[in-house]
């Protein structure tokens, strides 16, 4: 059974504590209350909009090494759509309109995209019939790709510093920026994979292989800035609203296979670690950076 993020060691371990310091020993300064408490969702748009090159060389049974040259590639389109997600953060009150606050993020995009063909190539040579002359073979094909499927975890942990401007009494402009830590993690479908295969009597056959992935998880330091407005309701609660935007320079993950997802249609299962070995798979490049819509509730204690 998965862990939430509220369960997790992370959480238990640092953000825990760190809320018991902030209200237990941070002094009341005197201008009104000194934490805030927020919880809302948020409207994610992420930038992440890659495509990853697989390109590898086909390995071939039953041959000498010395007789074929082979070649694979593809383009697997990885766009992480729109979602919904959630923030916690923890607001306190430094000087006047003055305060820190940290937060935390979290949401889950759907990795999608429509694919260029799968294509790969083969030339060797055939010794059948042993009376005649060796001849050279060469056969090239490609094959429609299905669209991709997945998806991303977006984790991120965020300090920024806060200015805060009363428009008019209960209505309050927020400014807020700093550092963020980003983490992201995830699955896609599919990569492909083909093996030739030279039987007797030169009879030859080949499989083609689409192979599910995972990566992660693995973050990188980047920034924040946001804007946003407080209503007050009935004190101390507060609604909220506001647009934050994430930057962050792109993360390098390594991907692993995980399964073959068209088992049914292959009569040969080739070690996945074998599979990895041969396609020397290389790291991904995911941009965690993203825009941010708020709409939440906010308590002032």
């Amino acid at each position: 059974m998965k862990k939430s993020l509220f369960q997790s060691p992370l959480f238990l371990t640092l953000i825990l504590p760190l809320v018991f310091c902030i209200i237990i020993i941070i002094p009341s300064n005197g201008y009104g209350q000194r934490v805030s408490l927020s919880l809302s969702k948020s409207g994610f748009y992420p930038f992440q909009n890659s495509l990853y090159r697989s390109q590898y060389t086909p390995p071939f049974t039953n041959i000498s090494s010395k007789s074929y040259t082979s070649t694979a590639s593809q383009d697997l389109v990885l766009d992480a759509d729109r979602t919904t997600g959630t923030f916690f953060s923890i607001a306190v009150s430094l000087a006047r309109r003055w305060g820190v606050l940290f937060r935390v993020d979290w949401a889950t995009s759907t990795l999608s995209g429509f694919n260029k063909p799968y294509a790969f190539s083969l030339d060797y040579v055939s010794t059948y019939p042993s009376h005649m002359p060796p001849r050279n073979v060469h056969r090239a094909e490609s094959y429609d790709w299905p669209e991709t499927t997945g998806n991303l975890k977006h984790l991120s942990f965020s300090l920024n510093a806060l200015k805060r401007f009363r428009i008019i009494q209960g209505l309050t402009l927020e400014l807020s920026g700093g550092l963020t830590y980003f983490t992201l993690k995830g699955e896609s479908s599919s990569l492909g994979f083909t093996l030739f295969w030279l039987g007797g009597h030169d009879a030859f056959a080949l499989l083609n292989y689409q192979l599910k992935f995972s990566f992660g998880q693995k973050g990188t330091l980047g920034g924040n800035l946001g804007l946003g407005i407080e209503i007050a309701v009935i004190r101390p609660i507060f609604m909220f609203a506001g647009v934050h935007v994430f930057l962050a320079p792109k993360i390098r993950i390594e991907p692993k296979l995980d399964e073959f997802l068209n088992k049914d249609d292959i009569y040969l299962i080739y070690c996945l670690s074998d599979i990895e070995s041969i396609m020397n798979l290389q790291p991904l490049e995911l941009n965690p950076g993203r825009v941010q819509l708020h709409l939440g509730i906010r308590l002032r204690i």
